[in-house]
Formats: structure tokens, sequence, C-alpha cells
């Protein structure tokens, strides 16, 4: 999942808000994703911006691994976010 905003910040928000609305077609919350994979061409940006991350969350995080990258698909794309979801 990527965003065509264009901060990080708001990046960030429109990729797990579109993820909550995929799982939400599912009758689960982001409590059924149990691992996540994030690209980031600044992995520093992605750190300070961890708040805003765990904002979408409740108390439970999926396991994540973050992963540097020159770019992605698009210049404009500063982070691309994989998940997997196990459904009930």
């Amino acid at each position: 999942m990527t965003s065509e905003e264009t901060t990080f910040e708001k990046q960030i928000d429109d990729i797990y808000s579109t993820i909550k609305k995929i799982l939400a077609d599912y009758n689960v919350g982001t409590d059924a994703i149990v691992k996540e994979v994030i690209f980031t061409t600044d992995i520093e940006k992605l750190k300070a911006f961890i708040p805003t991350r765990k904002a979408h969350f409740s108390d439970k995080y999926p396991s994540s691994s973050w992963v540097e990258v020159k770019r992605l698909w698009s210049k404009s794309h500063l982070l691309e976010v994989e998940v997997v979801v196990v459904l009930p």
C-alpha cells in the first residue's frame, strides 16, 4: 500500500486509514495484522513518526520489518506498507 499524499505524516495516515477500510470489509480491525513490512526512503523519518503509526493500532502491534530503500516505484512515495492478515 502506498499513498499519493505529499508529506511523510500524511502518507502514514493515508496508508493505515486505507488498510483499516479494507480490513473493515472483512469485519476485522488492525488486530488481525500479524506481520508488516515497511519500505521507506528515510528510516529516520519513519522512526520520528512512530506515534503517528501507533495511533492506528489498539494496544497490539504486529511483528514488523522496516527496510530503507533508495526509492520506491514513484519518487513521490516515501513509504510502502505490506501487511499479512489472519482472518477468523
